[in-house]
């Protein structure tokens, strides 16, 4: 589908980590497109290799080559390990999710 990527890292026939992700445009609402990183998984004994930010990098192209302005994602906070890596990747907090359990 246009302005959607599935990204894979593969080694022999095995996926060893994927992105999905798309450019999303709200007219009103967003000024310009924005990526928006939806899924990315990298198999636990291939992680610390930079198979991440590869992917994140993949995906950055692809998100400038249509048109969007900035990536945004979603990360629960204690995860420790990916938000290191976001941070190491340059990205900064911007909102916060709040719950509310029923």
């Amino acid at each position: 589908m246009d302005g959607h990527k599935l990204i894979l890292i593969e080694d022999c026939g095995e996926i060893l980590g994927y992105l999905y992700g798309f450019v999303y445009h709200v007219p009103g609402i967003y000024q310009s497109p924005i990526g928006i990183v939806d899924a990315l998984f990298v198999e636990e004994k291939h992680r610390r290799k930079g198979y991440a930010s590869m992917l994140i990098s993949a995906f950055r192209e692809f998100a400038k080559e249509n048109g969007a302005c900035r990536i945004e994602l979603k990360v629960v906070s204690d995860n420790e390990p990916a938000v290191a890596l976001y941070k190491k990747l340059s990205f900064t907090e911007t909102r916060k999710y709040m719950k509310l359990g029923l």
